[in-house]
Order: C-alpha cells, then sequence, then structure tokens
C-alpha cells in the first residue's frame, strides 16, 4: 500500500502508537461511537443543491452546537492541541464522485480539522509542499493558514470539518466531558 512518495511523506513524521505529528498536522485515528451517525446526518441536513465545488455542505454550519455527535469531535480536536481554543464552525461534507475542492485556506480562525467519515482509497488531502493520504475515521487538525485542496473522488467522500480559535487564556484547562459545553443550552 505504500509507494514511493507516501514512505517520503512517512519519514516526515513521527509516529507513536496512535498519533502522528509533524510541524504542520496533526493526525489520529480516533474510536468514535457516533461513526455510523454522520453520514445520515450529512443528508439529513445537506443543501438541497451542490455548490461551486459540486460537494454538498449542510446548511446548518454549527453543527457542534446541535448535535451531540459532531460536539465529540470538537472534543477530540481540542484534546489533541497544545492550547486552549473555541469551535467557530462545524459542518459536514459529502463528495460525489468526481468532486473536488481546490485550493484554499480558512480565513478568521486558527486551526482546521477533518474527520474522515467515508474515505476512497488514494484520494489525498494536498498541501502546498505535503499531502496526507486519510483513511477512514482520521481525525486531521492544521493551521487554518495553510492552504490546502482534495483531488477528485473516485467514490463518495464524506467529511466532517470545522474551524476553531484558540481562546484569550493561552493555558489549557484539564476537564473531562468538555464536548458538553458545545452543546447548546435549552
Amino acid at each position: 500500500r505504500l509507494d514511493k512518495t507516501n514512505r517520503e511523506w512517512k519519514s516526515k513524521t513521527m509516529d507513536s502508537e496512535r498519533t502522528r505529528e509533524t510541524q504542520k498536522i496533526i493526525v489520529e485515528s480516533i474510536d468514535n461511537p457516533y461513526h455510523s451517525s454522520y453520514i445520515p446526518l450529512i443528508h439529513q441536513e445537506c443543501n438541497a443543491e451542490y455548490d461551486e465545488f459540486e460537494t454538498r455542505t449542510t446548511s446548518d454550519l454549527a453543527l457542534h452546537r446541535s448535535h451531540q455527535s459532531c460536539a465529540y469531535i470538537i472534543d477530540q480536536v481540542c484534546r489533541l492541541l497544545p492550547v486552549s481554543c473555541t469551535p467557530s464552525q462545524c459542518w459536514g461534507l459529502h463528495y460525489p464522485p468526481g468532486s473536488t475542492v481546490y485550493r484554499h485556506h480558512h480565513v478568521n480562525t486558527d486551526y482546521t480539522f477533518v474527520y474522515y467519515i467515508s474515505v476512497p482509497h488514494h484520494t489525498p488531502l494536498l498541501f502546498d509542499d505535503f499531502f496526507y493520504m486519510p483513511r477512514e475515521r482520521d481525525l486531521v487538525v492544521f493551521s487554518s493558514s495553510l492552504y490546502h485542496e482534495v483531488a477528485p473522488v473516485s467514490h463518495d467522500r464524506y467529511v466532517i470539518a470545522g474551524d476553531l480559535n484558540i481562546t484569550k487564556d493561552l493555558t489549557k484547562p484539564i476537564e473531562n466531558g468538555r464536548a458538553k459545553q458545545w452543546i447548546a443550552k435549552e
């Protein structure tokens, strides 16, 4: 499964049992109890129309406030980051076969994340000077200033993505159940 390019990529990473980290991205494969619920959620929340990239995006850009399953992903992202953060957006995406996302970066935010629900083989997340070949259940976190794109996909691809900002208090609190704070009070 590893080709020459993938070996070069792997040599740029430091491996631990569950987490790979570089200076630019953090990758962790997570055991997510909500994993099977995301595709129906994306279909339920998606706009009827495809956007300019031929992808379908959820109309709700704050899924972490209305769905515990998305708050769970935010909690995992915050656990991986070295500073305390607050989510600003969280959305779902469906990439039908042939769709792509062109080179872009996220403005007015500090970190971006992507959780891979379903991903075709050989569909990398491309950055300017490296790439990452995601697998199902991978959580990828990177600086929002990094330009990135997605090559055209061969099969359906589903992700939950979002942005976070560093909180003013730069110390990272140690607490359990942080996901609960992202859910809107009813």
